[in-house]
């Protein structure tokens, strides 16, 4: 756990800018939301990753590491949007160099992880700040939670759904406000009934998004007083670790697919974001070797230092079981499509049930774990790049587990008009493909 957080303090210690009072790194478009050229190659002083990066000065406690947080926390508070009434109100842009106001079409998920963070903050190291800084930081809470609420977003956005219920309850306690607890506690009941609703999760079996949901629900379980929504976010957690663990193979020390959403084709290309939570999760019995070099770490295990798992005991042993033979098959509705993620420049920007109707069949998804190798499929799908819609996984005998993954190609891209069509017994999968226009 030390050397985890020195290597993140380091990451942060070399990337720090003092006059802009942000960490400098590579910059970033997120091209499922902008209408915008590719962005010109640099570096950008980004705002999420340096208030992960003062948290984690904040837990460090060196010399000038409390005065260094509370700069960087003055920084963050000027570039948040103070305009009440106005749509993106309590919004950040990724980076310090763009205006939000100026941003085509922003990324409202911002006042979400930002809000989230300012949050785990407050509860875990406001003590050790000044009473204005601290005061700055309630505003900035404020704004952020009254953002996520009045975006409100469908319960089947499952990552954000569980982050943006943290927020709000949270916010509401701290700020004592009861207009945001009324819709807090409501959006907890919700994201429940949603969850229980098809026993799965819209984004099933993701290598990126699981982690980012279960911080969330980790972060209630911690830090959130409301019994009846603590209760509820409980069994949500409790849940998902159940329907992480049961696809996580452990020879390979991979998540069986089929994936829903993910950035990289093995966990193992980012182990360090999953890492602690998993060994949190197994008490411990699986091992996690953190890199010397503080580039290979980064901050990406920020969540798992900071927050605490709550698994129910059976599913913990899942997770270092490596002669488990079992075929999991669940029901989860498909996404609808969210009509923001298309929704043309100049549009208004009201709340986030704008979407585009959408009749699909259930998505079932079928996954064949064994000593020797993992394979999962969905039975009907379209090729968006961040599905995995049929992928296997065994020790190839290299430093990472090999992998056999389908994909639609268009000009080297992965192709939505691509859809894979499947039956799984065991570990056999017939498979056809089509193309829609």
């Amino acid at each position: 756990m030390r050397k985890l957080l020195e290597r993140m303090g380091e990451f942060g210690d070399g990337r720090y800018d003092p006059d802009w009072r942000l960490l400098k790194l590579p910059g970033y478009r997120n091209f499922y939301t902008e209408y915008l050229e590719p962005m010109e190659p640099g570096e950008r002083h980004l705002v999420r990753e340096s208030l992960y990066y003062a948290l984690v000065l904040l837990e460090r406690g060196g010399d000038g590491d409390v005065a260094r947080a509370e700069a960087i926390l003055g920084a963050v508070e000027e570039l948040q949007v103070k305009q009440p009434g106005h749509p993106r109100d309590g919004l950040w842009h990724y980076f310090a160099e763009e205006s939000v106001l100026d941003w085509p079409t922003a990324d409202f998920n911002w006042a979400d992880f930002n809000g989230m963070t300012l949050l785990m903050i407050w509860y875990l190291k406001r003590e050790l700040l000044s009473a204005p800084v601290r005061e700055r930081v309630r505003e900035m809470i404020r704004r952020a939670a009254y953002s996520v609420m009045r975006r409100n977003v469908n319960m089947d956005y499952t990552n954000i759904a569980i982050k943006g219920t943290f927020v709000t309850l949270a916010a509401a306690e701290v700020l004592d406000d009861a207009e945001l607890m009324t819709y807090a506690t409501d959006r907890a009941v919700r994201l429940h009934e949603e969850t229980f609703r098809t026993d799965s999760f819209a984004e099933y079996n993701s290598p990126t998004y699981a982690w980012v949901s279960l911080a969330g629900l980790m972060a209630i379980d911690g830090f959130v007083q409301h019994g009846p929504s603590k209760k509820l976010a409980r069994e949500i957690q409790h849940r998902f670790w159940q329907h992480l663990a049961s696809h996580w193979h452990a020879p390979t020390g991979e998540l069986a697919g089929p994936h829903s959403r993910t950035y990289t084709v093995r966990l193992h290309d980012n182990a360090m974001s999953p890492g602690l939570m998993v060994v949190k999760a197994s008490g411990g019995r699986i091992p996690m070797d953190v890199p010397d070099d503080p580039a290979e770490v980064g901050l990406n295990g920020f969540y798992g230092y900071f927050l605490n798992p709550n698994i129910p005991p059976e599913a913990a042993k899942m997770l270092t079981d490596e002669k488990r033979v079992e075929t999991i098959v669940e029901m989860t509705d498909r996404r609808s499509r969210r009509g923001d993620w298309w929704k043309p420049v100049g549009l208004p920007e009201t709340r986030d049930d704008w979407w585009v109707p959408v009749k699909e069949l259930p998505a079932r998804i079928t996954t064949f774990i064994n000593p020797a190798f993992c394979l999962g499929s969905v039975n009907l799908m379209h090729g968006w790049e961040q599905r995995q819609n049929l992928i296997a996984y065994w020790n190839g005998g290299g430093a990472k587990p090999s992998y056999l993954l389908h994909r639609y190609l268009h000009d080297r891209r992965p192709c939505c008009s691509g859809h894979l069509a499947t039956a799984q017994r065991e570990g056999c999968v017939l498979a056809t493909g089509f193309l829609v226009d």
